[in-house]
């Protein structure tokens, strides 16, 4: 294979096979040509560790549900691929990546040693240091200034050197 020793593959139902290694990723396509992609492909990062092919594509910002009006078929297919810094998704029908994932913003730990896509709107992440659950959500305002007051609430010890300002003094 390219690069390295094959460490993770997956199969795309589009009739091509996925292998990750320590350099980059390579699409052995259905007529047994290989497409390299690495780094100056867009790969995020190498040192690949997991794969997971999913029928959906996810937008941006992803919605709650699948579109009603197109079939699971026309949505084309996304590629999770797990790294030790972090995942990224690559778009199987544009051959492009559409995101990339890392921090405890999105997960804990560093590595991931695993990733599935748990129905259209969820991807759940398995890392060095535990596991993560990622869905979208909407929050209006209100929501989202609550969820950062409660947070300062629990950090702030008496004297407190952190003024509270409520959204409804505005």
């Amino acid at each position: 294979v390219v690069d390295g020793p094959p460490i993770t593959m997956t199969f795309a139902p589009t009739g091509d096979l996925f292998i990750g290694n320590n350099v980059s990723l390579t699409r052995l396509n259905i007529n047994y040509t290989f497409d390299r992609i690495g780094p100056s492909e867009g790969l995020p990062y190498n040192q690949i560790t997991s794969l997971h092919y999913s029928n959906y594509t996810p937008r941006y910002p992803l919605p709650m549900s699948p579109p009603s009006d197109l079939p699971r078929s026309s949505l084309g297919g996304t590629l999770f691929v797990g790294s030790q810094k972090g995942w990224s998704l690559f778009d199987v029908v544009k051959s492009e990546f559409i995101g990339y994932f890392y921090g405890p913003r999105w997960h804990p730990g560093e590595e991931v040693l695993g990733i599935a896509a748990a129905g259209f709107n969820m991807s759940v992440v398995l890392t060095d240091k535990g596991f993560a659950s990622i869905r979208p959500e909407d929050w209006t305002l209100e929501k989202k200034a609550l969820h950062y007051q409660n947070m300062l609430k629990r950090h702030t010890r008496e004297p407190g050197l952190v003024s509270d300002c409520p959204l409804q003094d505005y």
